[in-house]
């Protein structure tokens, strides 16, 4: 692959490299015309969160675009890293040449801490804790493979368009272990129509104890519940194993793919994923130099709806075949508590 020149990092300014103390002042004065109660607010009250969670989404959206823009670089489509964490204090996005070095230290440090919390979990929900070593085993499986971990880190850039997006930067294997567990979950809501119990502190409650049933599922509530942590085994033990054989994809290597979701229409709620499939597309693009970059390595999505349907019907298949023991199961039971 021909070298990637990496502009002077540190003459470009970003707005993820001001703390909430400095940017407080410019959302209260970008507010302050429209709301003038805000000027009475300080970056340390939670009156100007709620006021914050309040706007229409749509507003919002507008403050940040603005602030984006003022406190960005155009020439790198003033990006800016939104991942809570993701960046130690002092640290640029641009300090990495490329996306490749940035999700690299990411995943050794991720490694890291899943030993740390491991022990957590071995006398607690056992499909949590093969959660926890499903990550871990692909993480460390990672270190002699040309793959990569990027797990979903939340930025917001301008596009070419001089559209601000919302974006998540999401590796294949991830994207569609997300894909799987919608998928999964709208499958059971399709077997089992449910809807939420319509008391508030019963809702509450039961985040604190899971226990609590939350759900109306006309009679079916306990094959609901015994359904849905089945669900959670099948995604820990099942899934990932065959979406590593569908990633394995000659068609894919080496490409990115986009989707947009959200921006048009009635419901306001856009969100943009940048999929990257390989270490091979992450050293392509740069940092400073995102969305060019980008661009090259970027495919139509035929390749990735062709896996994301082939995940839909081995989920449809092999969780089928799981609800309709289940629902025999339980009509059994139901039978024999009848006679």
């Amino acid at each position: 692959m021909e070298q990637i020149e990496q502009n002077n990092s540190r003459e470009l300014k970003s707005y993820d490299q001001y703390n909430w103390s400095s940017l407080f002042p410019l959302y209260r004065d970008y507010f302050k015309e429209k709301y003038p109660h805000v000027s009475d607010m300080n970056s340390s009250d939670d009156e100007f969160d709620d006021f914050l969670n309040d706007l229409d989404k749509k507003e919002l959206y507008k403050a940040h675009e603005y602030l984006l823009k003022k406190l960005g670089t155009k020439e790198a489509n003033y990006i800016a890293c939104m991942e809570p964490g993701r960046l130690a204090d002092g640290e640029h996005f641009f300090d990495y040449p490329t996306l490749f070095e940035f999700d690299e230290k990411w995943k050794e440090f991720q490694l890291s801490d899943l030993s740390r919390v491991e022990y957590l979990y071995r006398a607690n929900e056992e499909s949590i804790y093969d959660g926890i070593k499903e990550s871990k085993n692909y993480i460390e499986s990672l270190r002699n493979r040309n793959n990569i971990y990027m797990q979903g880190d939340w930025f917001r850039l301008i596009d070419e368009d001089d559209k601000m997006l919302y974006a998540t930067f999401i590796s294949a294997y991830y994207y569609l272990l997300d894909y799987a567990e919608d998928t999964l979950s709208s499958y059971i809501e399709e077997l089992i129509p449910y809807d939420l119990v319509d008391d508030e502190d019963l809702l509450l409650e039961s985040f604190n104890n899971p226990e609590i049933n939350v759900y109306k599922a006309n009679g079916r509530e306990k094959e609901l519940d015994y359904l849905t942590k089945l669900s959670y085994r099948f995604l820990s033990k099942k899934i990932p194993k065959i979406i590593r054989k569908l990633i394995d994809d000659e068609r894919c290597k080496g490409k990115g793919f986009r989707v947009d979701e959200g921006y048009d229409g009635e419901k306001f709620d856009p969100i943009t994923h940048f999929i990257f499939w390989d270490a091979e597309s992450l050293k392509s693009v740069r940092t400073t130099n995102f969305l060019n970059d980008f661009n090259k390595i970027k495919s139509d999505n035929k390749c990735l709806e062709d896996i994301e349907n082939k995940l839909n019907k081995y989920i449809r298949k092999e969780f089928g075949e799981i609800a309709q023991k289940v629902k025999v199961l339980f009509e059994e039971e139901k039978n024999n508590e009848n006679n």
